[in-house]
């Protein structure tokens, strides 16, 4: 991803930098340098702990499933969002037989 950097601001959430940019004809707010992290270890299992401010933030809860994907040179851990089986809309969707289904797509089956 390359992104086109302005001047940085201060998240207010989380405290750090943040270059705005667009990538394409998105526009972007993409962390800047160690401050726009926190370093954890890795425990004897291959395990490390996401700060309960970072799980509130994007509403991570036990049992949620995360993504983690190698982009580049780094790892990206990003929140599953369930979709639904049939449309794939990610509002409203509840689980069912082991898949999502959403509201609308629900009622249709009766």
């Amino acid at each position: 991803m390359r992104i086109n950097p302005t001047p940085f601001h201060l998240d207010p959430r989380l405290q750090r930098r943040v270059v705005k940019g667009n990538v394409g004809d998105q526009h972007t707010e993409e962390p800047v340098g160690v401050e726009a992290g926190i370093v954890r270890k890795i425990d004897d299992l291959g395990r490390i702990v996401i700060p309960a401010e970072t799980r509130r933030l994007f509403n991570i809860r036990e049992g949620d499933q995360l993504l983690i994907s190698i982009e580049g040179t780094g790892i990206t851990i990003r929140k599953m969002e369930s979709t639904c089986a049939f449309c794939g809309r990610t509002e409203d969707v509840m689980p069912f037989k082991g898949r999502g289904i959403c509201n609308e797509c629900r009622s249709q089956l009766h």
